[in-house]
């Protein structure tokens, strides 16, 4: 196995950016009080500074970084190479990313704020997550009563439903009386045939077999405008988060390392192991772990 080292100071594009300023307290506001005067940057600033500093101009070569590094770590000099590992065998255990092409427009993904990824909802859920556990909407902070999940492309997972329900379940332990609705062509079916999704009873307050045809944001309060056609007549519902479920797709980066390694990946994306145990490929030495497992 060869493994390539770059070299260790990347080039960036030389273009100056003034530092951006630091929200503060008007003058007028501070007076008989101790608040403090520095507000701090929102999100947008604060990517936008980051992003001053890592398109900074080119390293200078002066050395500080060097003489600061105790452990000797950065070599000035050094140049793209390459070393050749001897192994006996080889594991990839690649991790996994949404397939977010299946998103369409009409569903207003990055235009409302109260519409959010799978991914995006799981993180929500997380204790570790941006509010800590607790399940809020982004745009005004409000606890959700009605949560609306849209299978973008069920059709192509076959754990579509397990892992909506899982999620649904995690959502209405943390909100007592939360209603969950699903929306899908084929909503029906999926949850009659799926195996092992055992959703439980009132998992689901309504099961909408039916592709979204348009989706609104009101104004005033936030909620979100479902507007379907069911059994030949359009119909809305108002719902306070909308999260949209795609299938599980092995990363790009992933599928061009297997393409240098030599294993088969059909146009499934899953590697085609031939083995009952899903561990061993077509390829001598190369095992899985992870994502990377056979569907059949």
């Amino acid at each position: 196995m060869t493994v390539r080292n770059r070299r260790y100071i990347p080039g960036y594009q030389d273009i100056p950016a003034e530092r951006p300023k630091m929200p503060d307290l008007p003058v007028e506001k501070r007076a008989s009080n101790f608040d403090e005067v520095e507000l701090g940057f929102d999100r947008d600033q604060a990517i936008a500074a980051a992003s001053r500093c890592l398109s900074c101009r080119q390293c200078l070569g002066c050395g500080l970084c060097v003489a600061v590094c105790h452990m000797k770590a950065i070599d000035l000099a050094q140049a793209d190479d390459e070393i050749v590992l001897e192994a006996d065998s080889v594991v990839i255990a690649p991790g996994v990313e949404r397939n977010h092409s299946a998103i369409e427009e009409k569903f207003g993904y990055g235009k409302y704020l109260n519409v959010l990824t799978f991914l995006e909802f799981e993180r929500i859920l997380s204790d570790s997550g941006p509010y800590q556990g607790l399940v809020l909407r982004p745009s005004d902070g409000e606890i959700p009563k009605r949560i609306a999940f849209v299978l973008c492309d069920a059709c192509q997972d076959d754990n579509a439903v397990s892992c909506v329900a899982r999620a649904a379940l995690a959502a209405k332990e943390k909100i007592p009386g939360l209603e969950v609705r699903l929306f899908s062509p084929a909503a029906a079916e999926l949850l009659a045939h799926e195996v092992g999704a055992n959703p439980g009873p009132g998992t689901f307050a309504n099961t909408v077999s039916a592709d979204i045809s348009a989706l609104s944001e009101d104004s005033e309060t936030g909620n979100l405008v479902v507007e379907f056609v069911e059994n030949g007549q359009t119909r809305r519902e108002e719902v306070d988060l909308v999260v949209l479920y795609t299938t599980l797709q092995v990363p790009a980066e992933i599928r061009r390392l297997t393409r240098k390694l030599g294993v088969n990946l059909p146009d499934d994306r899953f590697e085609e192991t031939g083995d009952i145990s899903q561990v061993k490929t077509s390829k001598e030495g190369l095992f899985l772990a992870g994502f990377m497992f056979s569907k059949s």
